[in-house]
């Protein structure tokens, strides 16, 4: 595992951290066994940084990684970072019933790095300072409670360098990757804060699998054609850390395949690592993908909680996405393969819907209140997606697949 400096506070750092919100899940919660392996593993590789939120998991994830550092003695050997959710706050005495709830299921007195959580915009950032957040922030870094105070970012670069210029951050967070290289914060952003001495970590390096497992074939084979041969993820991984301006990125790994070789990947990587010839590869991809991806989700599950219809948002675009990258697929598969192939769409989307269960949840059931837009940190306008979705996955071919599923399991 290789490593980096903070030269913020002299923390040596995995350059690869934990993200804590894909943990393996069993009858809809975390599995625990499941996870205590993959986090024991991680630990034994090298990885020490560790990031949970309030509310990821539906709450469970801060519980899990708090019990597992708890019971298995390591907690003073890594570094935990969890966040305080702005998005469900409405008063300021709630920043220290949360902080409080959070330390207990952490099962510690202190967090090592504090993260306002997702921060939209100027306006909202000002909202909160009004309400006294930083000055709650600072009692508890100079009690030790809290050892680093930043925040994670979804919102314009001119915002972003506004928040930035306006307090003395121990570390942002933002998304970056080569798709969004200019999204958000953005390449611009990440040079601010380097030169003001603001340490970045980075979220979204793989666009929540959009770069790898879910990308289109013919993109997908166009990697594996390049030398040296590596996976779409060490590809992926290589270039954020190619950057010299990441302190390290987040990877939230369900499985020990991905543990193992994201941490290989780590063992290698280092900036300006790749050359000129390797950073072309990265333009001729997005020119390949600008044409087969339709809706920007990552599947971070912000969404899914506030739906008053309990849609699955993220599953309902991921399954317009495969089908829109499907038109685009001129494979030369035997007639049952491509009937076969072309049906995937709307039988993944069946089974995102629940629509043969008791309590299916359609993109057609969306009452358009947006809750979920207000939440949504790629800026995506929600509702007006899933009325695509209907039309795209929710006509007549996606009724007789229904039916034919109900069927079958009669």
């Amino acid at each position: 595992m290789n490593y980096n400096l903070n030269t913020k506070n002299n923390d040596s750092l995995s350059i690869l951290g934990y993200g804590c919100m894909r943990f393996p899940l069993k009858n809809g919660k975390i599995d625990y066994e499941e996870t205590k392996k993959l986090l024991q593993t991680a630990v034994g590789l090298g990885v020490n940084y560790f990031d949970t939120a309030y509310v990821y998991h539906n709450g469970e994830s801060e519980e899990v990684v708090g019990r597992f550092f708890d019971e298995s003695g390591l907690r003073k050997k890594v570094k935990i970072a969890t966040k305080l959710p702005l998005f469900s706050i409405k008063r300021a005495g709630e920043f220290e019933e949360l902080f409080k709830t959070q330390l207990k299921k952490l099962r510690t007195d202190y967090v090592d790095y504090y993260l306002l959580h997702s921060i939209t915009g100027l306006s909202q950032y000002e909202k909160f300072k009004k309400m006294g957040v930083l000055d709650w922030a600072k009692a508890h870094i100079d009690d030790g409670s809290i050892k680093n105070l930043g925040f994670s970012y979804h919102g314009t670069k001119d915002d972003f360098m506004k928040i930035l210029d306006d307090y003395d951050w121990g570390f942002v967070q933002i998304q970056y990757n080569y798709l969004d290289e200019n999204f958000q914060a953005g390449k611009e952003g990440l040079r601010r804060a380097n030169k003001l001495g603001i340490p970045v970590i980075i979220m979204e390096p793989l666009q929540g699998g959009n770069i790898t497992d879910k990308l289109p074939a013919h993109v997908r084979e166009y990697w594996q054609s390049l030398e040296p041969k590596r996976t779409l993820a060490d590809w992926a991984l290589r270039w954020v850390w190619n950057d010299e301006g990441v302190l390290l990125l987040l990877s939230g790994m369900s499985t020990l395949k991905q543990l193992t070789e994201n941490c290989e990947t780590a063992s290698t990587a280092v900036a300006g690592g790749l050359s000129a010839a390797e950073l072309e590869y990265f333009g001729r991809a997005k020119i390949l993908l600008s044409s087969t991806k339709k809706i920007p989700c990552t599947a971070c599950q912000y969404c899914v909680p506030v739906c008053p219809k309990h849609i699955d948002i993220p599953g309902c675009f991921t399954d317009y996405n495969k089908k829109f990258a499907e038109r685009q697929n001129k494979s030369k598969d035997k007639l049952t393969q491509k009937i076969k192939r072309k049906a995937m769409p709307y039988v993944n989307h069946m089974i995102s819907t629940g629509a043969i269960g008791e309590s299916p949840a359609l993109a057609s059931s969306c009452i358009a209140c947006k809750s979920c837009e207000r939440h949504c940190p790629q800026g995506i306008k929600i509702s007006d997606e899933l009325k695509n979705v209907v039309k795209e996955l929710e006509g007549p071919f996606f009724s007789l697949i229904k039916i034919g599923g109900r069927f079958v399991l009669k």
